[in-house]
């Protein structure tokens, strides 16, 4: 799946500057990590594949046949971007 626009990734979740202070506001050096995008984030706090409804939709395809462990493992990583996206989206309201 990939869109010919930039996709809104809603910025930087958990960045870490290069440089923080510590309780009594010494500074340290520190590696400065860009952080996870708040889509991820919210990617990973999406539907839960274990739930049983979603899991008997994994489990079958549109045809009734059984989907294989790494179809079922796409479908799930899918549905929760589409959450992400949806989630994104819901922001800008």
């Amino acid at each position: 799946m990939s869109d010919t626009k930039t996709r809104d990734d809603g910025g930087r979740a958990f960045p870490r500057p290069a440089t923080m202070a510590d309780a009594e506001k010494h500074y340290i050096e520190a590696h400065a990590q860009e952080g996870m995008t708040l889509r991820d984030y919210f990617a990973i706090h999406g539907p839960d594949p274990t739930d049983t409804a979603i899991r008997e939709f994994l489990n079958v395809g549109d045809h009734g046949f059984v989907l294989t462990q790494q179809a079922r493992f796409d479908a799930a990583a899918a549905l929760r971007y589409t959450y992400a996206d949806a989630m994104l989206e819901a922001r800008e309201r």
